[in-house]
């Protein structure tokens, strides 16, 4: 109760403990964003970083692919003309490359296993532009709209500047009053 809390996405929210949420966008749009022309897409992106990837994991549909990982480390620039020219990211496990990929208009499909059982950041997007498992209607779901999650996505990015003084003010007043009530209770009476 002493403390005040945030989280960036609902599946962190900690049970049993009031935080707040504050979505940061971390997607530098200066450097991914999506082509001017998407009929020129081909191939996949597989994404591997704690979840180790063997070929019989990738689903059929998304070959021949390239991997990321970091073995293989690559800018971020780099990173967005592979968004740009894919026909999708498949991943394993949570990642950011997730956002940077959909804000290329690359759609994502998430696949799930032992370690990896949400959709990340479902509550703040719901399954825009990101599909659930292997079969290929859900690259086809996640490329349909994909468009729209960047539109949602732009709305929390320009909304986060209020977002932030909100829960700084909100912040402020909260370590004011709880300060007043350890002042009070150890004046005694």
């Amino acid at each position: 109760k002493s403390e005040y809390l945030l989280h960036f996405a609902e599946e962190f929210q900690l049970e049993h403990l009031q935080s707040f949420p504050l979505f940061i966008p971390i997607v530098d749009e200066d450097i991914f964003w999506p082509p001017a022309n998407d009929s020129n897409r081909h191939g996949y992106l597989i994404y591997s970083h704690r979840v180790p990837v063997r070929q019989e994991m990738v689903p059929s549909w998304a070959v021949p692919f390239t991997m990321i990982e970091m073995s293989n480390p690559r800018t971020p620039r780099q990173l967005a003309e592979l968004y740009r020219k894919s026909c999708g990211l498949v991943i394993f496990e949570r990642t950011g490359a997730q956002l940077e990929a959909l804000m290329c208009g690359c759609p994502v499909v998430t696949i799930p296993n032992s370690s990896f059982r949400d959709i990340p950041m479902f509550g703040r997007f719901g399954n825009l532009g990101v599909g659930w498992g292997a079969d290929i209607s859900q690259l086809e779901w996640a490329a349909k709209t994909v468009t729209v999650f960047q539109k949602v996505y732009r709305a929390y990015a320009n909304a986060f500047p209020d977002e932030l003084v909100s829960r700084i003010e909100e912040a402020l007043l909260f370590f004011r009053g709880r300060d007043a009530i350890a002042t009070s209770a150890s004046d005694g009476p």
